[in-house]
């Protein structure tokens, strides 16, 4: 299945579960390689939820120690459990997955119950750039797909990243609420945006 085609179907499922109409779950669970994704016990993940996952838990320590808003942080993980559980679906042996899992729910159970949820993250806290994540996420899966030579799936990938650096780059030319990012995170796009440019590029020689 390419990018495009399990955005889709994933938008689909979404949409179904909440409807409640009891049809995704026989669809969740029906996959002829099911018993492979079972076995993973380690390692990333050629699955863009992964990747997603593996930045929002890499921002909830930075938001920690950043001291972000409790009501903000609950609610981003509130939506990170549900994504990790579903995960957990399909990696039932994944032991990073399962650390992550953990972790979220150790920290939820620390936030004050009172806290307000309708608080924001402050400017410059990344865990808030839509952006920023899928350029991460997009980028992390192309780079997986093309080692496994997924050609279709990196291509496709890589693109999405490409237009995700183009939109963070643009900030960055016009200073749009850039200028509380981590100097660290800056160089990591302006290295990293031509390097997905180029897997773009080596990706789509291998297309019919």
């Amino acid at each position: 299945m390419n990018a495009r085609r399990f955005v889709f179907v994933r938008s689909v499922l979404a949409a179904l579960a909440l409807l409640g109409t009891g049809l995704v779950a026989p669809w969740a669970h029906a996959g002829l390689y099911d018993h492979e994704k079972q076995s993973v016990t380690s390692g990333d993940l050629e699955d863009i939820d992964y990747w997603n996952a593996k930045w929002n838990m890499e921002r909830l320590e930075e938001a920690i120690k950043s001291h972000q808003p409790e009501g903000a942080i609950a609610v981003q993980l509130g939506a990170e459990q549900r994504a990790l559980d579903e995960l957990l679906r399909k990696y039932p042996n994944h032991q990073e997955l399962k650390q992550w899992r953990e972790r979220a729910a150790q920290v939820l159970a620390q936030i004050d119950p009172n806290a307000n949820r309708m608080e924001e993250f402050r400017e410059g806290c990344l865990w808030a750039e839509g952006d920023y994540r899928l350029a991460y996420a997009t980028y992390g899966a192309a780079k997986l797909a093309a080692a496994h030579r997924h050609w279709e799936e990196a291509h496709d990938w890589a693109r999405m990243a490409v237009e995700n650096f183009g939109y963070l780059r643009q900030r960055l030319g016009k200073n749009d609420r850039v200028a509380n990012w981590p100097p660290e995170f800056v160089t990591w796009i302006n290295q990293t945006a031509p390097q997905a440019e180029q897997l773009k590029a080596e990706t789509a020689k291998h297309l019919h």
